[in-house]
């Protein structure tokens, strides 16, 4: 049996992940996401989704932006992790 290749950054995102029980993760999730998720049940349209959400003050683009940093510094950190 083959074993994976450990990778110490991977293990301590994975570490820190499974420090919280499937249960605290869904609580914090629907903390989260019921306000926005109620709103978007009720639209019937993209634009209408976007604008209840700017009603209530959320601003996608920021959200956007936050979303594409993430990705951004996740390629980087794989790329250089590849390469090592």
């Amino acid at each position: 049996q083959e074993k994976e290749p450990q990778f110490p950054d991977q293990q301590a995102i994975d570490g820190f992940i499974d420090s919280f029980s499937d249960e605290e993760l869904q609580k914090q999730a629907e903390k989260l996401l019921k306000p926005i998720l109620k709103i978007i049940d009720k639209c019937k349209s993209y634009e209408e989704i976007y604008e209840k959400l700017s009603e209530q003050g959320l601003n996608t683009t920021q959200i956007e932006t936050i979303l594409q940093k993430i990705f951004f510094i996740s390629e980087v950190w794989g790329r250089l992790s590849a390469d090592e």
